[in-house]
């Protein structure tokens, strides 16, 4: 590369002769600013580009920088004798040498644009959440007919991250969830005489409603951020594309596994903390109730009864379905950098729990419908 300067007679010109590629860069910026030096002030410099033989991306990029620091110091520069195949690696970017284009300025955005900025967005989520649950449904024939194309020497692993990992803090959340109920309940009832009603409040109350839902939000705060991150981070560092490549289905091979795992573990969870909370309400009311624990056991034996239990217990499947495919689709959606694995990870996370919300008010509605 030999960049050539000269400052003859009328405009002051630079021929620039040979490769001009990414290779070449270390020769050409230091004889590129030793030309602008011999070239002195001016306020118009020609840049001869006839003997370039080869260009690429890098190259130009690099020229059109060198152009617009000297445009900075308020000189222009004029392009001459531009071969074709130089003009075609130009077109591919949008700066201008003699200056930059006008920036138009953004109409202002108030807020109906926010408002339907935001539509649209939902709508697109809605739509992917739709395209994400096709593709798992369109992987579980393959499940059926080639089960070993999935990695079931996973199963064990992601059963005792999911189940074995979240057994303490589903324990202690639900059983300060049922003492702060058991609490309130005692203070309430005792003022019209029915402290007795407080064993059935509990029961009822956690097996049915709060054991279910407490649970599920904190399989979506632990287990579905890691789900989210993980997936997130193999997208990023492109290993789901390495997969494909490979020929695994990402759904069969990463989703289903997670979604067994969680069919598994969040029931057997809920169980735990149903009858965590029920003991949690059982020590905080005793002390407060004149009623013996044989009492206060009997009570709560009487209270819960098979259909509350099953009207309870059966919510974790929706919720361990949601959880996972939300988690999974956001993470299989991430596309960037660390910012958004992060980005992904928090809004499976609310989303997760919005649809936990969402699910168990809808089951409250069909079982105050069909009065159970």
């Amino acid at each position: 590369m030999k960049v050539q300067a000269d400052s003859g007679a009328g405009t002051p010109c630079i021929h620039l002769e040979g490769r001009l590629t990414i290779d070449e860069l270390p020769v050409f910026l230091p004889a590129w600013k030793k030309s602008i030096s011999v070239l002195g002030p001016g306020e118009r410099i020609r840049l001869d580009l006839a003997g370039i033989e080869v260009v690429d991306g890098a190259g130009i990029a690099v020229l059109l920088d060198a152009v617009e620091q000297l445009a900075e110091t308020g000189r222009s520069v004029e392009l001459a004798n531009v071969d074709a195949s130089v003009q075609r690696v130009l077109d591919l970017y949008e700066q201008r040498l003699l200056g930059e284009a006008p920036v138009r300025e953004s109409p202002p955005r108030g807020i109906f644009h926010k408002i339907g900025l935001s539509t649209v967005q939902a709508g697109m989520g809605i739509r992917g959440s739709f395209d994400f649950l096709g593709r798992c449904a369109a992987a579980l024939p393959g499940l059926m007919t080639r089960p070993r194309t999935v990695p079931w020497r996973d199963l064990p692993l992601l059963l005792q991250r999911v189940g074995g990992g979240g057994l303490s803090i589903v324990i202690l959340t639900n059983l300060l969830i049922g003492m702060i109920v058991a609490f309130v309940g005692v203070l309430q009832l005792q003022r019209f005489g029915a402290q007795r009603f407080v064993t059935d409040m509990v029961a009822i109350g956690h097996i049915r409603e709060l054991g279910p839902i407490i649970t599920a939000i904190i399989i979506s705060g632990r287990t579905g951020a890691g789900f989210a991150a993980e997936l997130g981070t193999m997208k990023v560092s492109e290993e789901v594309d390495a997969l494909r490549s490979l020929g695994f289905d990402p759904f069969r091979w990463l989703v289903l596994p997670r979604l067994v795992t969680l069919l598994i573990a969040l029931p057997l969870l809920t169980l735990v903390g149903d009858y965590i909370g029920i003991f949690g309400g059982m020590i905080a009311s005793l002390p407060l109730l004149d009623m013996s624990l044989d009492g206060y056991l009997d009570a709560t034996a009487q209270a819960i009864t098979m259909k509350h239990f099953m009207l309870g217990w059966i919510k974790a499947i929706p919720f361990a379905i949601a959880i996972t495919l939300l988690s999974c689709s956001q993470g299989l959606a991430t596309s960037g950098g660390a910012e958004a694995v992060g980005e992904r990870t928090t809004k499976a996370v609310v989303l997760s729990i919005f649809a936990v919300i969402l699910i168990d008010s809808l089951h409250a509605m069909i079982y105050a419908i069909l009065e159970v």
